[in-house]
């Protein structure tokens, strides 16, 4: 009689279910589970239910795969709505501890704030949560009440010219001014951004990669875009989202030469906008997509100043209650018109929302109206 072996037992039965997934599947989960959230990870000094801090409190497997792969820990969302000023200032730490899993990946940062927070002390911790990082920040996004970087003409080019001193340190305005961000590709700005006369505003002096940019709230205080430094040249996308004059507009626009995509809201300045003979003419060869609010009656001359060899899709939106009929020569004179036909008539998209004058509309090419 033939004689059966014992069956040997099988180890696998011994894991516990969550534990038998392979480490290869798990690092695939953990990775999709963060690439698919609408926004990056919550950092608190509470427990967490977000990933990847969920991850690693469901067993020790878990945290050791979880602490392990740098892409979980290269978002970071710090937000202060209900932190009292202690807890406030451990964030930066919390922070450094996160971003310590990410070996040296690119980073991802967003910021908010709750409004009733003193300026200066949430100022003071942004700071202290990007400087560490800032040459390894891909995009940035944040929203303070009161974004302060200015400082007195011609500061930031002296300071960085070497390291920031300790008694610099204590001042986030102008530690801002001489931070690298050498990686920096996008931002999104929500809260205000004000630029004054006489003062420089270093937002982004120091990042040659930066192309992406978008702004809700900037605001010229008896100032000019110059005042504002930026790598304007370098922009490929830029959206303003609040009103802005349009003769500080048309100081802006053409500092912007390899545009892709813009946003602009006009407001009218009767007294300040240069006329189309005296403005400067500039080509946008690369601008492809062009939106435009207009909150006061349309002036179309605005756009006589430029060229748009590869613009395909064009925006216009008037937001204003009061609607130029077309017998207005002050805006739409005979060769204003002319000139806007010209230059819609190569696109292949154009929209036009609100309330626009009949002889504008039906001069238009039908082709192009969507």
């Amino acid at each position: 009689m033939l004689s059966r072996k014992p069956l040997s037992p099988v180890t696998s039965l011994s894991i516990p279910p969550i534990e038998r997934l392979p480490v290869e599947i798990l690092a695939e989960i953990f990775i999709l589970c963060i690439s698919h959230s609408d926004h990056p990870p919550l950092l608190s000094s509470s427990r967490s239910t977000e990933p990847p801090i969920l991850f690693c409190h469901v067993c020790k497997s878990w945290q050791k795969i979880a602490s392990g792969l740098p892409r979980l820990w290269t978002a970071a969302f710090v937000c202060t709505e209900g932190i009292d000023l202690e807890v406030q200032k451990e964030l930066p730490q919390l922070l450094n501890r996160w971003f310590s899993h990410s070996n040296q990946l690119p980073l991802s940062f967003k910021f908010t704030s709750e409004a009733c927070h003193h300026d200066y002390d949430v100022m003071e911790t942004f700071t202290a949560c990007v400087t560490p990082f800032a040459s390894r920040f891909c995009h940035l996004d944040f929203d303070l009440k009161h974004f302060v970087c200015s400082n007195p003409t011609g500061t930031y080019l002296q300071l960085s010219a070497s390291q920031p001193t300790q008694a610099q340190l204590s001042y986030p305005d102008i530690l801002w001014s001489t931070l690298q961000f050498l990686q920096l590709e996008s931002v999104i700005i929500r809260g205000g951004v004000d630029v004054y006369a006489d003062l420089e505003t270093p937002l982004f002096p120091f990042a040659p990669r930066l192309q992406r940019l978008r702004m809700d709230n900037l605001s010229f205080v008896g100032s000019t875009p110059l005042q504002l430094v930026l790598p304007w040249s370098q922009l490929t996308h830029l959206i303003l989202v609040n009103l802005l004059e349009s003769h500080l507009w048309l100081q802006l626009f053409p500092m912007c030469p390899a545009l892709h995509h813009g946003f602009f809201d006009i407001i009218e300045d009767f007294t300040g906008m240069p006329s189309p003979s005296t403005a400067e003419r500039v080509a946008f060869h690369h601008l492809s997509d062009l939106t435009f609010a207009f909150s006061d009656p349309i002036d179309p001359s605005i756009l006589s100043h430029f060229d748009f060899p590869a613009l395909k899709t064009l925006r216009l939106q008037n937001d204003s209650f009061i609607s130029s009929d077309g017998g207005d020569d002050m805006f739409w004179t005979a060769t204003t018109r002319r000139r806007l036909c010209q230059q819609v008539a190569p696109l292949e998209r154009l929209s036009l929302s609100g309330s626009w004058p009949y002889v504008c509309i039906l001069k238009l090419p039908r082709t192009s109206l969507s």
